[in-house]
């Protein structure tokens, strides 16, 4: 018989497997995996615990010994608190998780992390957005193992039309350290690049770009403070926020646009939610005077809210546009060649 006639096939049971460099600190244990070797190559399948929750173990190698190997487990709140992610990170509800490895020699082994959030609610978790469990929502990135902290390279977040990119680096605690995003649209039309990085209890965030809209973030200064306090626990822990925004036009409720406008803002996260209000509407007025009636006051006023001096700063009249194209207010309308593309008010 020739060399080239031999076939080798092999079936087995690998009981008690164990694997402490999974990814990072999470650890593979009790795994049950069923074993078959053939010209085809190597498949391994079967159940194993990954940080004390049941994984689904996949790995499959071609003769040449290239291949991939799949964990996929499904983290709830429980789950999710074991590893740093509590309440305040403004999540509730199951998370499938698959994570993939490529495998062989001279690959490069950075785990591949996929998340489905569709079945979770998202509340606090980034500033202006809120998603209902139910909504489609993946988020995708490369984890990287690091000395500080993992990064979360190749970052992609999309709940249409929701979408992030870019990469966000933690702590040792898997704490928010800092991110560097390319791509940020909270609503359509938004076009966004974000930088942030944590300092102490303070969070700095420089955000530049050509629209924005700000109704989201509005509806976040005028509820509770944050996932926790949205939940009965008192705020105040989440730290301070240091905005540093330049965007040429702000979009706002009622069809108005705030432009040429730079704001700056300081907010603490232990003051009130009606200070918050006042201090974030003084920062989003611009830097020259302002009229006694300002046309922008239904900028800041969501249609379940009432306007109030917390809630409508006065804006300086040549800083307001309106963006119906019904508006006769000269002060107020824009041409349809400079007003920026109206949005239906997005379900937040």
């Amino acid at each position: 018989m020739s060399e080239g006639k031999i076939v080798i096939t092999s079936t087995g049971t690998l009981s008690g497997v164990a694997s402490d460099t999974l990814l990072g600190t999470e650890k593979l244990e009790g795994g049950t995996l069923s074993v078959q070797f053939d010209k085809a190559g190597l498949a391994v399948r079967g159940d194993a615990r990954v940080g004390g929750d049941r994984a689904q173990v996949e790995i499959r190698q071609d003769p040449k010994g290239r291949g991939e190997a799949t964990l996929s487990l499904t983290l709830d709140n429980a789950a999710r608190q074991k590893r740093g992610l509590g309440p305040e990170a403004g999540i509730n509800g199951p998370v499938a998780v698959r994570v993939t490895k490529a495998l062989g020699k001279g690959v490069a082994g950075t785990p591949r992390v996929e998340a489905d959030l569709t079945r979770a609610a998202l509340e606090g978790a980034v500033p202006g957005l809120s998603k209902p469990a139910g909504r489609a929502a993946k988020l995708s990135f490369l984890y990287r193992a690091d000395a500080d902290g993992p990064d979360l390279d190749d970052l992609v977040f999309d709940s249409n039309p929701v979408l992030f990119r870019g990469k966000v680096e933690l702590t040792r605690q898997n704490a928010f350290d800092a991110a560097s995003l390319s791509q940020v649209r909270l609503s359509t039309g938004d076009n966004l690049k974000v930088d942030a990085r944590r300092e102490g209890s303070l969070t700095r965030v420089v955000v530049r770009g050509a629209v924005a809209d700000v109704r989201p973030f509005i509806r976040d200064l005028q509820s509770a403070s944050g996932p926790a306090a949205r939940a009965g626990k008192p705020a105040g822990k989440g730290g301070d926020l240091d905005l540093d925004l330049d965007v040429p036009i702000l979009t706002g409720f009622n069809n108005e646009a705030i432009t040429t406008a730079g704001p700056s803002a300081a907010i603490s996260s232990s003051i009130s939610a009606p200070a918050k209000r006042a201090r974030a509407a003084n920062c989003c007025s611009a830097t020259s005077s302002s009229v006694t009636s300002p046309p922008c006051a239904g900028f800041w006023a969501a249609s379940r809210f009432r306007r109030s001096p917390a809630t409508a700063p006065t804006i300086p009249r040549r800083h307001c546009r309106s963006m119906s194209a019904r508006s006769a207010s000269p002060s107020c309308g824009l041409s349809s060649r400079a007003r920026p593309a109206a949005s239906t008010s997005p379900t937040w």
